[in-house]
């Protein structure tokens, strides 16, 4: 089967339409296996999948397992996860910064992974599995002996244990109201925004993205209602982390010295500092205690 040649932006979004521009067939050899392997690709580089594009790229996927596991079956029976990960690399012209754009983390995180220096997460795991069409059972067994994750299934917990991305946000600004997933790309107005067209407009964060914002304390509370104005605008910073799909708090004040500020004067500095710090925690666990993610 010949390659069809596709930009990842022009990718039908219903599943019937992407059946008439490459319809889902037993693979029958080692090209119709790349091209499909393309295919996964593009889908897998979207921001967001349609209902239509995630059936169709289920449906490749299972396709592409069944064609591997008769042809290209991987022996994993004296490899580790980091040496079975490597040689998932290896066999598809992919390096260390592949890896981490694939996982959606920070550039330093590819190697990390491949040294053995952090661990992945179960959601990690289920992107490679989908990426490589491999058993994630298979992937877990084997990986698992070098993690002190107590990982036995591709289900996602309910807290996932996350990986700093090093990006920071200003959680006011670049937010959006409606779309919290979401932020405006450059150069681009809110106003321009329609539900069909929200992949045009706009980026989804990536898990282990942060957001800043402030929050008044007592006085600056006092003072914002005309009373005791001398204290002026005060207050502190707070962060939440992106764990894929929601916001959640994040606890930065056991690594942050100084963030609390006196004035709204002294607010803009703080926060350009408060922000550099979290982002140079980039490629640092945070697990979830209680009612909020910390460092590990």
């Amino acid at each position: 089967m010949p390659a069809i040649q596709t930009s990842k932006n022009k990718l039908p979004r219903r599943f019937s339409d992407l059946v008439a521009m490459m319809p889902p067939q037993a693979i029958t050899d080692d090209v119709h296996h790349e091209n499909v392997l393309q295919m996964i690709d593009q889908l897998m580089s979207l921001n967001k999948l349609s209902k239509g594009q995630e059936q169709y790229l289920e449906t490749w996927v299972q396709l592409v397992s069944v064609y591997e596991a008769m042809h290209h079956a991987i022996d994993t029976s004296d490899m580790t996860g980091v040496s079975l990960l490597a040689h998932l690399l290896e066999e598809n012209d992919m390096n260390a910064s592949d890896l981490a754009r694939l996982l959606g983390v920070h550039a330093s995180m590819g190697s990390k992974i491949l040294k053995g220096e952090r661990a992945l997460t179960v959601e990690h795991v289920k992107t490679i599995s989908e990426r490589f069409c491999v058993d994630p059972k298979i992937f877990i067994e084997s990986f698992k002996l070098e993690t002190s994750q107590n990982v036995v299934s591709a289900v996602k917990p309910k807290h996932p244990d996350l990986i700093l991305s090093g990006e920071v946000y200003d959680k006011h600004d670049d937010v959006l109201e409606g779309y919290p997933d979401r932020r405006l790309k450059e150069d681009c107005d809110i106003e321009d925004i329609v539900d069909d067209q929200l992949d045009s407009w706009t980026v989804r964060f990536s898990a282990g993205d942060v957001a800043v914002y402030q929050k008044l304390d007592m006085f600056g509370r006092m003072a914002v209602k005309g009373r005791h104005s001398n204290y002026g605008y005060s207050g502190y910073f707070k962060a939440s982390v992106f764990d894929g799909e929601k916001w959640r708090n994040f606890k930065i004040w056991n690594f942050v010295d100084d963030r609390s500020y006196n004035t709204q004067a002294e607010m803009k500095d703080l926060k350009t500092r408060v922000m550099k710090i979290i982002s140079e925690q980039a490629g640092n666990l945070v697990v979830w205690t209680k009612r909020t993610y910390e460092l590990k």
